[in-house]
C-alpha cells in the first residue's frame, strides 16, 4: 500500500518597511537621515511605490545595524515588503 504525502505549501510572508522601521524605533526622518536619503522616499518605500537598489540596500544596513544592536536577525533584501526598479 502506497501513502501519499501531503505537503503543505509554506508561504513567508515579507516585512513591512513601515513596521520594520517602527519597531526599531525610527522615524520616517531619522531613517531618511542615517540612510543618506529623504523622508518623502522612506514614504514611498513604506507604501508601495518604487525605490532604487542603492537605496534599499542603505535602508536596510541601517534596519540591520539596529537590528544588530538589540540581538534581532539580520534581513536580506528579499525580506522586506518593496518594490525596487
Amino acid at each position: 500500500m502506497i501513502r501519499a504525502t501531503q505537503v503543505k505549501e509554506t508561504q513567508v510572508k515579507k516585512l513591512n518597511p513601515a513596521f520594520a522601521r517602527a519597531d526599531l524605533g525610527l522615524t520616517q526622518q531619522e531613517l531618511a537621515d542615517r540612510a543618506g536619503t529623504s523622508q518623502r522616499v522612506i514614504s514611498n518605500s513604506e507604501n508601495g511605490f518604487p525605490i532604487r537598489l542603492l537605496t534599499a540596500a542603505a535602508i536596510l544596513r541601517i534596519f540591520n545595524e539596529e537590528r544588530a544592536k538589540r540581538g534581532l536577525a539580520l534581513l536580506e533584501l528579499e525580506d522586506v515588503d518593496w518594490i525596487i526598479r
